[in-house]
């Protein structure tokens, strides 16, 4: 069963801090009488997006650059097509690398910018699903109805888990009630009801007049701060239905597609790059996903999604307007300046440090195994065992002494050479006599 507030122990303190700032959002609009869950969100999203934007800008001159030295990057691609080589690979990978050297970014730069925001997202989703876990005005309506319900039935979790199967409610995270659920664990289940679970879940308590009028006021109470506008409540989830509530789908679907286009319109890439068929792919599902979630997510999951749509329009047509009249020669300079004086190897150049070392490792062991081939462990032996390493000795072995040297540095030098292990196998033979 899922506590209130959810999360582990990376999550949770995302979700608290955005809880609290919710809830000061709340809190402020119902200090000049206005307590509409709907316009809070919208004014919550824009705070969000606005704490964000520094990070958006970031990822922006990341993406400018990138496009910028595309073409570099295109021909050096169309210099290697066909050459599947492992050599070949590693050149051409070592030729990009130097491109994204010399204007100061590199493969991956945005993409940090990226993951810092993902986490946030994420628990803007969990909150907006959850909310009576961090408004303490919401919850205190629930915990007044779980306080009536607990008392006018005694059998209370079989009424709810079957209410529940009855009448086929759904929603992400609703599990059934267990045996002596927590006041926080009921309100997890009842917060999951929409508008007509409501209506039919307060008709069982109309034989107890008192639990009755305690249920519907505190409901009818809910019922206003979930009320958006024109009849739309933020818990309900729209579905397919000819009304108003077709609005948030249509304005997600619509929003969806013209921030996708903001954000391409300057956009430039080379249609034979592998990415350029992704990101296009990617550009047609994300209006149609919005389209989906708007229909079968409450409705304000839909107000969020709409709002950062429009929010991360006017952010683009902002950016865009920046990079088209900032000097972008200026911006890599202090890009340059500023990775020197790092001096941190990118993602790019480690693997490619990794993938150098591996194929010497490889040629080291390839070397030795050839060596091996032309000296056998027999001759090796024979001189480690009789510790000898005279010019007589060698001479008679067919060996200088330039090369008996050599070979004894090789046997005390790599554990895991043949000839250390050879060693190591005439000390064990050497034990035995």
């Amino acid at each position: 069963m899922l506590l209130t507030q959810q999360g582990n122990f990376l999550t949770k303190p995302i979700y608290i801090v955005l809880g609290k700032l919710f809830e000061l959002i709340f809190d402020l609009l119902a200090n000049f009488g206005v307590f509409n869950i709907g316009i809070c969100i919208i004014i919550f999203t824009f705070v969000v997006k606005a704490i964000l934007f520094p990070f958006s800008i970031k990822q922006q001159k990341s993406m400018k650059i990138n496009q910028m030295i595309q073409p570099e990057i295109s021909k050096i691609q169309k210099k290697y097509r066909g050459k599947n080589d492992n050599e070949s690979m590693q050149k051409m990978n070592m030729e990009i690398n130097a491109v994204y050297k010399k204007y100061g970014t590199s493969m991956t730069g945005g993409c940090m910018t990226t993951l810092i925001q993902l986490p946030i997202l994420w628990s803007l989703y969990r909150l907006l699903n959850n909310i009576p876990a961090y408004v303490s005005k919401v919850k205190l309506l629930y915990n007044n109805m779980v306080a009536a319900i607990v008392a006018s039935d005694s059998d209370y979790v079989n009424t709810i888990n079957d209410f529940i199967t009855n009448e086929k409610v759904t929603g992400y995270g609703l599990e059934k009630l267990s045996e002596n659920p927590t006041t926080n664990q009921v309100i997890d289940v009842l917060s999951k009801f929409n508008t007509d679970n409501w209506n039919s879940f307060i008709e069982l308590f109309s034989a107890d007049s008192e639990a009755l009028q305690i249920i519907s006021t505190n409901y009818e109470t809910l019922h206003d701060y979930n009320n958006f506008m024109l009849g739309i409540n933020v818990g309900q989830v729209p579905g397919l239905q000819f009304n108003a509530y077709l609005l948030i789908p249509v304005l997600s679907l619509i929003l969806s597609i013209i921030s996708i286009k903001t954000m391409n319109a300057n956009s430039q890439m080379d249609k034979d790059n592998p990415a350029a068929g992704m990101m296009k792919s990617m550009n047609m599902f994300m209006p149609v996903m919005s389209f989906v979630m708007g229909m079968t997510l409450p409705a304000g999951l839909g107000i969020y999604w709409i709002a950062s749509s429009l929010f991360s329009t006017l952010q683009q047509v902002l950016t865009n307007m920046y990079f088209n009249h900032v000097d972008m020669d200026k911006i890599i300079a202090k890009n340059v300046e500023k990775a020197a004086k790092k001096n941190k190897k990118s993602f790019m150049e480690r693997m490619l440090e990794m993938q150098q070392n591996a194929n010497e490792n490889y040629q080291q062991y390839q070397s030795e195994m050839d060596e091996a081939k032309k000296k056998s462990i027999s001759q090796i032996a024979t001189i480690s065992t009789k510790k000898v390493l005279t010019s007589k000795e060698a001479t008679t072995n067919n060996y200088t002494e330039e090369e008996l040297a050599q070979l004894k540095e090789k046997m005390n030098s790599n554990p895991n050479s043949i000839a250390a292990k050879a060693n190591m196998m005439l000390k064990y033979m050497d034990t035995k006599k």
